[in-house]
């Protein structure tokens, strides 16, 4: 087991201890670990893990907080929203005592208080009578909210976005906890700079990182806040390499759907082009978030890095979903997550630029951050620029500073 730090071991007490807990932290804290670390002391069967994406819920094992209370993504939730469901999933929200939700900061309070409702409708054991473990750093990426109706029944009931405006939350008596020892960065000018991103909430460069705007070759992946601009560099990064495009399909079982994933069904790549391995592997020295170049060789694929090659293969990645497993032996029941869907595909995607929104949660380095198009969340700027560990690993493509 991984040896934890003072403050991480001092969470993982508190958090057996039965405290509901707002672990409140910086980007590269280590606070996955802490998840890790908590879970393997839980009795299984008796907890969830939620995340407020598929790609956060993919990150640490569990599934999505919407799919997991039965709540529509889309919309905004009233007191009316709620939904019933079957005997099976009741009684599996009752055996789930302690519920973990990560990435909380892009977690809306109607959507935390709609959770609690829809416990309340169907006669269970509400989040008041449970143990929540809320993760994440209020710093980084919010929720969005669209559609001026949204707006409008958002603003009648909460004052603000963040999930501890909800009614439910008040009720909780959460413990806030803090770790402050940082493990992705050393640099100590680096750290306290991005400390004053994070505060103050700002997508403007500071002096100290505008030193780092470039006017070169994009060096390493480059980081965009709108989809339409990474689909660009992509489509611009293959198009360049006078190579055939190869295009793999994976093979899906289930009801797949590819939102659910962080791969896709169809990955075209080219001999020489830029990727990023998508998974934890359990040999090689290669984790989610990996750079590197595509390589096929005598049509063998290779991923390569820092001029190693490691045989790239196909894995079997599975969309998960709580339910109730009932024991034929003695008739005990425990929470355990099924796989409803999943894919047999190289974990691999082009990687000449990323969403920031998909960067987190990742160590990157080097990267390119263009902000041409200015960022439109709170937190992007601080989201990004955090992925690295040093910042020597920076190039900066500024509003006013267009690359070729």
């Amino acid at each position: 087991m991984i040896q934890l730090s003072e403050e991480q071991q001092h969470v993982v007490n508190l958090a057996l201890a039965g405290h509901n807990l707002f672990l409140y932290s910086k980007a590269g804290t280590g606070k996955s670990i802490v998840i890790n670390t908590l879970t393997s002391y839980l009795e299984k069967g008796t907890y969830a893990i939620l995340g407020t994406s598929g790609v956060a819920a993919a990150n640490i094992g569990g599934s999505t907080f919407h799919s997991f209370f039965a709540i529509k993504p889309f919309g905004v939730a009233t007191n009316e929203t709620y939904n019933y469901v079957k005997k099976e999933k009741r009684k599996m929200w009752d055996k789930a005592t302690t519920i973990i939700i990560d990435e909380v900061s892009m977690l809306r309070p109607d959507v935390l208080d709609a959770a609690n409702n829809t416990l309340l409708h169907n006669g269970c054991v509400p989040l008041t009578q449970k143990q929540i473990i809320f993760v994440g750093d209020l710093k980084q990426l919010k929720p969005i909210l669209s559609g001026k109706q949204e707006i409008k029944i958002f603003q009648e009931s909460y004052s603000s976005l963040c999930f501890q405006e909800a009614f439910v939350y008040k009720e909780l008596n959460v413990q806030e906890v803090t770790m402050t020892k940082i493990f992705r960065q050393d640099d100590v000018e680096f750290k306290d700079q991005l400390d004053i991103l994070r505060d103050n909430g700002s997508n403007f460069l500071t002096p100290y990182f505008r030193q780092f705007i470039r006017n070169e070759k994009n060096n390493g992946i480059v980081l965009a806040g709108y989809n339409d601009v990474v689909s660009e560099y992509n489509a611009k990064g293959l198009t360049e390499i006078n190579e055939p495009l190869i295009t793999y399909t994976g093979s899906v079982y289930g009801n797949f759907r590819e939102k659910d994933y962080n791969v896709s069904q169809e990955v075209s790549v080219k001999h020489g082009c830029k990727i990023m391995y998508l998974h934890n592997h359990p040999v090689y020295p290669l984790v989610n978030g990996t750079l590197g170049t595509f390589l096929l060789i005598n049509n063998t694929p290779f991923i390569e890095v820092n001029g190693t090659k490691y045989f790239l293969e196909k894995i079997e990645l599975e969309y998960k979903e709580y339910q109730l497993q009932v024991n034929e032996i003695d008739g005990t029941e425990k929470v355990k997550l099924v796989t409803l869907s999943s894919i047999i595909q190289y974990p691999i995607r082009v990687a000449y630029a990323l969403s920031i929104n998909k960067s987190q949660g990742l160590s990157l380095s080097p990267i390119t951050l263009d902000i041409r198009k200015a960022l439109f969340a709170e937190g992007q700027l601080y989201v990004a620029l955090s992925r690295l560990k040093v910042p020597e690993d920076t190039e900066i493509a500024d509003v006013l500073c267009i690359l070729k």
